[in-house]
C-alpha cells in the first residue's frame, strides 16, 4: 500500500518530468569527445607522478588502496594501454545527446530488426562505470532481435554533470523515461546494476504502466524495522538462536566485526554523499588520485594471496584490465 506522501512525491516527479521542454536529439561521436592531447595529457601526469609509498606487506593495508595496485595500474596505462582500441570500440555503437531538464544526456542507442518486432531494452550502469562495460552485452542483444537504449549517467561518460543541486536517482529515473518516451517508446524492458538498479527500481515504481520487466545485478532491500535490527543485534552475539547455517553465523558473527567491515566498507559512500567536491577536485586533476579513490572498491573483494600473485606478475594483471 503506497502512503500518501510517496503518492504525492510520486506526483511531483511526473509533474516536474512533463514540465521540462522537448528537445532535439543530435547526433554525437565519441571520438571529437576523446582527444588524444586530454590522453597524453593524463600519460604525461601519470608518469611525472611522485614516489608512493607502501607498507611491508601492502595487500594486507587497512589504509585503502595499495600503492602497489595504483602503480601497477598507472604502469599498465603508460605502457600497455591502447587508447584507440577504446575509441574505436565506442564508435561501434550509435551516439546521441539531449537535454532533457536539467540533463545534457548522452546515450547510445541501437535499433534491433524489424523483422523481429524488438523489444527496446534500457540499459543502466552505475558507479564507477560507464556505457563501455555494455560494450558485449549490446551486440548479443542485437542479434536476438532486441533494440537498446544505453544512457550515461549525469557526471559520467559523455553526460554533462548537472549544473543544479538535486539531481538525484528520482529525478534521474524520470529522465530516462522522458528519454524512451521521446524516442518512441512506451513500454520496455529495463536492466540496472548498481545506481542503475536504484534508478530501474525507481522507473518501475513511478510508472509501472512502461515497464515490461525489471532485471537487477543487485537485489536492493530497503524493508528494515525493529525485527531486522533485533535479529541483527542478537545473531551477532549468539549466532546459533537466529542463524541455520554455518555460512551465516560466520557472516553475522561476531557484529563487531561485522559492523566494521560495514564501517570501512561504506566510508566512500558517506564521503561522496555528503562532501563529493571536497575530493572531486583532485580526482579530475590527477589520474593517480582517481586510480587511488575507485581501486579501494575494485579491490574490496580481492584477496591479499590476488593481490601479491598480480604484483608479481604484472602481465597478467595488464591482461585482467583488459
Amino acid at each position: 500500500m503506497v502512503s500518501s506522501k510517496v503518492r504525492s512525491r510520486i506526483n511531483e516527479l511526473k509533474d516536474k518530468a512533463n514540465s521540462w521542454e522537448e528537445t532535439e536529439v543530435n547526433e554525437f561521436n565519441p571520438k571529437k569527445a576523446l582527444l588524444d592531447s586530454d590522453y597524453n595529457d593524463m600519460i604525461d601526469r601519470l608518469k611525472k607522478r611522485v614516489v608512493l609509498p607502501n607498507l611491508e606487506e601492502p595487500e594486507k593495508s587497512p589504509y585503502g588502496t595499495p600503492a602497489t595496485y595504483v602503480n601497477l595500474v598507472a604502469d599498465h596505462l603508460t605502457d600497455s594501454f591502447d587508447f584507440s582500441t577504446v575509441k574505436e570500440g565506442l564508435c561501434m555503437f550509435d551516439h546521441f545527446k539531449t537535454m532533457i531538464g536539467d540533463i545534457n544526456l548522452h546515450f547510445i542507442h541501437m535499433k534491433g530488426s524489424e523483422e523481429k518486432n524488438p523489444i527496446p531494452v534500457l540499459l543502466l550502469h552505475g558507479w564507477p562505470s560507464t556505457v563501455w562495460e555494455f560494450r558485449k552485452s549490446i551486440p548479443m542483444l542485437l542479434e536476438e532481435g532486441y533494440t537498446i537504449v544505453a544512457p550515461s549517467l549525469p557526471g559520467h561518460g559523455f553526460t554533462d554533470p548537472p549544473k543544479v543541486t538535486g539531481v538525484g536517482p528520482a529525478v534521474i529515473a524520470c529522465a530516462y523515461h522522458k528519454l524512451m518516451k521521446k524516442l518512441g517508446y512506451e513500454r520496455f524492458v529495463v536492466h540496472g546494476g548498481d545506481w542503475g538498479s536504484m534508478i530501474g527500481c525507481l522507473i518501475t515504481y513511478i510508472y509501472p504502466e512502461s515497464v515490461m520487466g525489471f532485471h537487477t545485478t543487485l537485489n536492493l532491500i530497503f524493508s528494515f524495522g525493529w525485527r531486522q535490527l533485533t535479529q541483527l543485534i542478537i545473531g551477532g552475539m549468539f549466532p546459533s538462536l537466529v542463524y541455520t547455517t554455518e555460512q551465516e553465523k560466520k557472516a553475522m558473527h561476531p557484529i563487531s566485526k561485522v559492523s566494521e567491515k560495514q564501517y570501512r566498507g561504506m566510508a566512500y559512500f558517506h564521503v561522496q554523499s555528503v562532501l563529493p567536491d571536497s575530493y572531486g577536485y583532485g580526482m579530475v586533476d590527477s589520474p593517480v588520485g582517481l586510480i587511488g579513490w575507485i581501486g579501494k572498491n575494485l579491490t574490496i573483494t580481492l584477496s591479499a594471496s590476488v593481490l601479491t600473485f598480480y604484483s608479481r606478475k604484472s602481465n597478467n594483471f595488464h591482461k585482467k584490465l583488459k
